[in-house]
């Protein structure tokens, strides 16, 4: 941590880092595209062709924010740093603030994680199944449980180890609404293993190369893919080591967004606070629907 706090122990030292990200090659206004400047207090920057009056963090998920950009810095590098992610609550400690600006913080810096992840499609072989996530359902076997049902897609490499990963909530099992939410997360030339769950039937369809992989000692509904369920163990024990309760569906999204921006770039070992830095300055304000 004395390496990040060399880069980013001061105000000043935050600053220059969030306009080398979101400007690199210097000011460009937001309203006309104009490149000179004028600053202003408190810190503002007035474009000299439109008058238009912008921010560092105006139009990025630090819009309109009250706290030090260092206060931003440290929980981003807490967040970046961890594999498994942070709670508000540990965040509110770690950072001295209110568990509800600790959680606010989080949720936008979840939906920069979101709208990088959301650039990316999965390709070449990938291995797609159901899952869901959430608490223990007593008396609630199979797909009929009140867990959230989701879709978890792995792309694998030529060792068949995993490379990227992509996870989505689903509003059903129906074959619209999964071939809807595949095409999100996966390209269309790229190769899908998959069970006999009726939903997979249309992705052939669709353009995918489709392979139904069915055990027989399974069932035809069940493929055991090693790999998809190493990674949904792990994100069920980090929903609920991380956060010990059971999400809300209207959040999910963005703690599996957060897992899979974190494990996507797992082997960067250095720059990973620099990947989500720029995640963050290239964002666009969450909606405030969705900050409740």
């Amino acid at each position: 941590m004395s390496d990040f706090f060399s880069r980013y122990g001061t105000e000043e030292q935050c600053r220059e880092a969030l306009f080398a990200k979101r400007w690199p090659n210097g000011f460009v206004c937001p309203r006309c595209a104009g490149n000179i400047y004028y600053t202003r207090p408190p810190k503002q920057f007035m474009c000299a062709s439109c008058r238009h009056i912008t921010s560092l963090t105006a139009g990025t998920v630090m819009h309109h924010t009250q706290l030090s950009l260092r206060t931003w810095f440290i929980a981003m590098y807490l967040d970046a740093e961890s594999k498994r992610g942070i709670s508000a609550v540990e965040l509110a400690r770690k950072i001295a603030v209110r568990y509800t600006t600790a959680w606010y913080v989080l949720r936008r810096l979840r939906s920069a994680m979101s709208q990088r992840e959301e650039q990316y499609l999965l390709n070449g072989e990938v291995d797609v199944d159901d899952m869901f996530v959430g608490g223990v359902s007593p008396g609630r076997p199979g797909r009929s449980t009140h867990k959230i049902p989701c879709l978890i897609a792995v792309s694998l490499d030529e060792h068949s180890c995993p490379k990227y990963m992509r996870v989505t909530p689903v509003e059903g099992w129906d074959q619209l609404e999964v071939t809807k939410r595949v095409l999100n997360m996966v390209d269309v030339n790229a190769t899908l293993k998959t069970d006999g769950m009726g939903g997979f039937n249309d992705l052939s369809e669709t353009g995918y190369t489709h392979i139904r992989t069915i055990s027989a000692h399974l069932g035809e509904d069940e493929y055991f893919s090693p790999v998809l369920h190493t990674q949904i163990a792990n994100l069920k024990a980090l929903i609920q080591g991380t956060y010990h309760r059971r999400p809300s569906k209207r959040h999910i999204a963005s703690y599996l967004d957060e897992h899979c921006f974190l494990f996507n770039r797992r082997h960067i070992q250095v720059g990973i606070m620099d990947r989500l830095l720029n995640a963050c300055a290239l964002s666009v304000p969450i909606r405030v629907a969705e900050s409740a």
